[in-house]
């Protein structure tokens, strides 16, 4: 049997990675195909091998930020659980840490990403990108769009870490009681996609516009970095050329990624844990 023991933050931040990994070579087509209908630019329909420009800049990206995510999220989680938190707020104490986890790595990967949609638009390899951009705006653009990067991947934290596992957890308690003669496995799968879905519907609407400002300000490096002003500035501008829907542009290739990547990493969780528990269990007997 599975130890119920919680994994450490070491081995959730290697589940992490590989979870990232997956994630990103599944769905990188559909990145490219966000950030061209953002940007206003066109989509390279006939060049599959254009869907995949940046494919190393998003590795860089997703890999060490869901190993961050995860392992960032069981720290908070076990540093919460041996202080005097009272039991009745444990499910706060999950969303605080997946939310603040989400935001940690988001600061983290903000240059990376960057450097993923400017490579995306201009072409050119990784480190001659990263090399442009400072020779260009200097270390300061590494910032620009920062703090809708840590809002939006805290939400989506949320999203995959705390929300979707809340609601597969809910709907398998009602299959169970409503059939249960019902495959665990089948019902885990059916349970984590349909949370999946809705989890990561809502973590889409919620932060497209941080998206929609953040993408905009990384593919155009017009003045300034980050700081005061420059989001206000940058989301009016999208106002004024399209309106509220403006904020909301690109929502569509974008949830359909969101809501597989909480699918992908949410599965890759639970089974490489799994897998991991049952081994540590089967080495103590």
């Amino acid at each position: 049997m599975a130890s119920s023991e919680p994994l450490g933050p070491w081995t959730k931040a290697g589940i992490g990675a590989l979870a990232g990994l997956v994630e990103v070579s599944c769905q990188q087509p559909l990145h490219a195909l966000k950030n061209c209908v953002q940007d206003g630019r066109r989509f390279p329909l006939a060049n599959p091998i254009a869907w995949y420009r940046g494919w190393l800049a998003c590795v860089c990206v997703s890999a060490p930020t869901t190993a961050t995510q995860f392992g960032g999220g069981a720290a908070f989680a076990a540093l919460a659980s041996s202080s005097q938190t009272p039991r009745a707020d444990a499910g706060a104490v999950g969303a605080a840490s997946a939310f603040a986890a989400g935001a940690a790595s988001g600061a983290a990967l903000n240059p990376f990403d960057l450097g993923a949609i400017q490579q995306q638009k201009h072409g050119g390899s990784l480190p001659g990108t990263a090399r442009r951009l400072i020779r260009e705006h200097g270390v300061g653009v590494l910032t620009r769009g920062g703090m809708a990067t840590m809002a939006r991947e805290g939400t989506y934290v949320l999203g995959f870490m705390w929300a979707t596992p809340l609601i597969a957890r809910r709907l398998a308690e009602r299959g169970d009681a409503a059939d249960g003669d019902v495959g665990a496995s089948a019902v885990a799968v059916g349970d984590r996609l349909a949370a999946s879905v809705v989890a990561g519907v809502a973590a889409s609407v919620l932060t497209q516009p941080f998206d929609v400002v953040k993408t905009r300000m990384q593919a155009n490096l017009g003045e300034g970095g980050g700081g005061d002003g420059g989001y206000r500035r940058v989301a009016a501008a999208v106002f004024r050329e399209r309106g509220a829907a403006g904020l909301w542009l690109g929502l569509l290739p974008r949830a359909l990624r969101v809501v597989g990547a909480t699918f992908i990493v949410s599965s890759v969780d639970a089974n490489a844990s799994a897998m991991v528990a049952t081994r540590r269990a089967t080495a103590g007997s």
